[in-house]
């Protein structure tokens, strides 16, 4: 009996180690041309449907420019005016899947899940096809970049199905567009409200928002979502507790805040180099306050930076 359970448990172990040893050679089907193309007409026609113009592309691009396909490809640098909008299209084939597609001003050189740079984000991409949009509040230089991963390390099937990435751009004006942005996570800084900065803002010496003169400020947003003006208002009202945040030198921390329709926060994301000023500056943003607003506008999403000098 001993004998049969030993030669048994040898051949478990082996049928386990032989399936784990074949685990790579079972790939899910290279993503046909054919669909890649068909998802990216329908996000194209989701840009323009909003006012968008073709303005470059579509081109063709490899998704990966290192072996394990970790690293942003910058797909595209061009600029933008003041109150220019762009929306970026991507798509991929082949054996490759994208994850990530982000404006940025400058796009990291690793992989990163936030980065302080970024304008536009689309994490996590479900299918095969991503957008994100934006628009400047003053003229910059902005890059296009793609993340993904393969989906196979066959060289034989890399060779044959390669990850290929179809981008285009669209533009528009933001007077056409601005307030219809409907893809990616967007960096809307709020903007210097005449008359305020100068009775509530800190000095330059401490931790100060970084804001944005604007002339789109709007005064009454209680049906559509908080004004930009009900941000700074209330970013500048806990900045006093933000100045008392330990730091060493100069830092900037940028916390993502998601307000909800009574007017309080419902989750504060910071991203930063110096964990304790980091985990403070969050602690000190959830007591902001906006304007209660219609709950048909869902949660309202925005970034914000502090600059510590």
């Amino acid at each position: 009996m001993r004998p049969f359970l030993f030669a048994l448990l040898l051949a478990t172990i082996a049928g386990v180690l032989g399936a784990y040893g074949f685990r790579r050679s079972r790939y899910a089907a290279p993503v046909p041309p054919e669909l890649a193309r068909a998802a990216y007409a329908r996000e194209v026609a989701v840009a323009t449907q909003l006012g968008f113009e073709p303005a470059v592309g579509p081109s063709e691009d490899p998704l990966f420019t290192d072996e394990y396909g970790s690293a942003p490809v910058v797909l595209r640098r061009f600029e933008l005016a003041e109150g220019e909008c762009v929306a970026a299209v991507a798509a991929v084939h082949g054996w490759g899947k994208l994850s990530k597609l982000r404006l940025s001003r400058q796009c990291p050189t690793h992989y990163a899940y936030r980065d302080p740079n970024d304008l536009s984000v689309q994490e996590n991409v479900g299918g095969v096809v991503s957008q994100v949009q934006f628009c400047a509040w003053e003229p910059m230089q902005v890059e296009l970049c793609a993340s993904g991963f393969r989906m196979s390390d066959d060289p034989m099937e890399k060779a044959r199905f390669p990850a290929i990435v179809t981008h285009s751009l669209l533009r528009a004006p933001a007077e056409r567009v601005g307030a219809s942005l409907n893809r990616g996570f967007v960096t809307l800084p709020p903007p210097q409200v005449p008359g305020l900065a100068a009775e509530v803002g800190p000095p330059d010496s401490v931790a100060s928002p970084d804001v944005v003169p604007s002339n789109t400020v709007r005064s009454d947003a209680t049906e559509e979502g908080p004004s930009r003006s009900d941000i700074l208002v209330a970013m500048r009202a806990v900045a006093e507790n933000v100045r008392r945040c330990p730091h060493s030198g100069a830092v900037n921390v940028t916390v993502r805040v998601t307000f909800q329709p009574d007017g309080s926060v419902r989750e504060v994301d910071g991203s930063g180099q110096a964990e304790d000023t980091l985990r403070c500056v969050e602690e000190a943003v959830r007591a902001a306050r906006v304007p209660p607003y219609s709950p048909t506008r869902g949660d309202v999403i925005v970034q914000f930076p502090f600059v510590f000098r």
